[in-house]
């Protein structure tokens, strides 16, 4: 369902605004920003492209730019900052073999949109699934920040054993800013 592309907020009647650049739906207090720093990841990609994502009043339609965000934004790392490109390589990735027929076929769908769509020819579907699959296993809910949806810290799998979890987490909802703290006290040097 539609969300602000910054805040991640739903979008509801009354408060839904566009994005100056780009043109897609925003929440009203997000499109007031001169700087929206995560929607900028994509914005400049869908202006170029001359798509329109004109949701008017129905606030449950769904489309697909907002399944290709998330690889989109991922991949946009490489050049926009490439220390972060980097950290979600290094993160173990989930096999495409496990992944369900149903799965794949979001994300063919997903390339087909960012090629086609959208333009860009170096975003091959491998590199989607690749990158898909690095978010389904490493990504965090943000539920407690009441977002419906998940984000990547690429750090914190890295400390954090899913065999015996030996950490927990809270994201603060206004900044997005996580924090982890251990489950158990650390001695010095271990």
């Amino acid at each position: 369902a539609p969300v602000c592309l910054e805040c991640l907020a739903p979008l509801s009647l009354g408060h839904v605004a566009t994005c100056p650049r780009c043109s897609v739906p925003l929440c009203d207090t997000c499109a007031a920003c001169p700087e929206l720093p995560l929607h900028a990841a994509e914005c400049d990609l869908i202006r170029d492209a001359g798509v329109s994502l004109n949701i008017g009043d129905n606030l449950d339609q769904s489309h697909l730019l907002y399944a290709a965000v998330t690889p989109l934004r991922m991949w946009r790392t490489k050049e926009m900052d490439p220390v972060t490109w980097e950290k979600i390589n290094f993160l173990q990735e989930e096999s495409p073999e496990v992944q369900t027929e149903a799965g794949q076929t979001i994300w063919r769908e997903v390339a087909k949109f960012i090629n086609e769509t959208l333009g860009i020819t170096d975003l091959t579907l491998e590199e989607i699934i690749r990158l898909a699959g690095i978010k389904a296993v490493n990504a965090c809910s943000l539920s407690q920040c009441s977002i419906e949806g998940a984000a990547l810290y690429p750090l914190y799998p890295l400390i954090n054993s899913y065999c015996y979890c030996n950490t927990m987490y809270i994201i603060h909802p206004d900044t997005k800013v996580m924090e982890v703290r251990a489950q158990r006290n650390i001695r010095r040097a271990e």
